[in-house]
């Protein structure tokens, strides 16, 4: 791992375990927006990781999303990360505050389940070939919400962008980026949970002996670390890949993989938890609710899969293998 990585890593563990606390994720499912979580983590800078002139690189940006994601982060940060370099892509200035992102069709009046709609101080519409930025005066939002109590709003804009440029296959792109945040973010959700779970078996005694030295338990266990690493794996991978042409084959990948490990991580996690895993008190719900929605936005397993299928059949049996082993 990179210097740098480890620097981001470490510099985002510490900024999320000071201010995102289970009160403020108790909190903003009440739907307070968290200023004070949210400037800290302004002022810390990695808001800005891919807005300013020296960017981070995408590989070593991998740990900030993964990060996000274990401390289950209740405000549009990996959004702000994709919206800014998106932006900075297309030649527009990245503006300082939160961004959320949202890909539209050509004629698309209606903006649904926009991510944090209603508290973003700017929103990025990747629409057709085109890359439009508004900022909240512009912005009229109907609340909703996802399984996990995050802001998923319906948005209607008026006027003219203050900022707009073409930007080619930008929805597209925009999708993709969007997969690839939700990937990590599910990576580390999964990795939190893992941790938890063992925690948990270890320290929860049951007929006389802690739950982790039942046999059964601790291949539910095995089970649920190998979800979690495949689903990091993957993630890592195609943040690795990532240049100026994104690796669509590798996004789509770690998009499923993650969904899958998603389903059978949770399912396990909970049984090994037993009746005080699914209680309001226990925090085993912020991880787990989060990826049963994450795993659905911007293309459930099913979506990805069809992509992977139809790229698989462009190209021919004969490069099925080939393809299967460079990636």
């Amino acid at each position: 791992m990179s210097e740098t990585r480890n620097l981001l890593e470490e510099t985002a563990n510490k900024v999320f375990e000071e201010c995102v606390t289970q009160d403020v994720r108790d909190a903003a499912e009440e739907g307070a927006w968290q200023q004070a979580a949210w400037a800290t983590t302004e002022t810390s800078g990695l808001t800005r990781a891919f807005a300013e002139e020296e960017a981070v690189a995408w590989e070593d940006a991998y740990v900030l999303f993964r990060a996000a994601g274990a401390h289950r982060v209740p405000f549009p940060f990996s959004e702000t990360l994709i919206a800014g370099w998106l932006l900075k892509s297309a030649g527009l200035d990245v503006p300082e505050g939160p961004i959320t992102i949202v890909v539209a069709n050509d004629a698309d009046a209606t903006l649904s389940r926009v991510p944090w709609g209603r508290d973003a101080a700017f929103l990025v519409v990747a629409r057709g070939q085109q890359v439009q930025l508004f900022e909240k005066s512009q912005i009229t939002a109907a609340p909703g919400k996802n399984m996990a109590r995050e802001p998923r709003d319906t948005v209607e804009v008026s006027g003219t962008p203050m900022a707009e440029k073409g930007f080619e296959t930008a929805s597209d792109v925009a999708r993709h980026l969007g997969a690839l945040a939700r990937s990590a973010q599910m990576a580390g959700a999964l990795g939190w949970m893992l941790s938890t779970s063992v925690e948990y078996a270890n320290d929860r005694v049951q007929f006389g002996r802690a739950l982790g030295k039942f046999q059964a338990i601790q291949q539910q266990l095995a089970v649920l670390s190998t979800e979690a690493a495949a689903a990091d794996h993957a993630a890592m991978v195609a943040f690795t890949a990532m240049g100026e042409i994104l690796p669509e084959t590798r996004i789509a990948v770690a998009k499923v993989r993650a969904g899958e490990a998603a389903g059978r991580a949770a399912a396990i996690a909970h049984q090994v938890h037993g009746a005080i895993g699914f209680t309001r008190e226990h925090a085993l719900h912020t991880a787990t609710r989060r990826l049963w929605s994450w795993r659905a936005e911007f293309g459930a397993e099913r979506y990805w899969a069809d992509k992977l299928g139809r790229a698989a059949l462009a190209q021919g049996s004969e490069q099925l293998w080939p393809t299967l082993a460079r990636a």
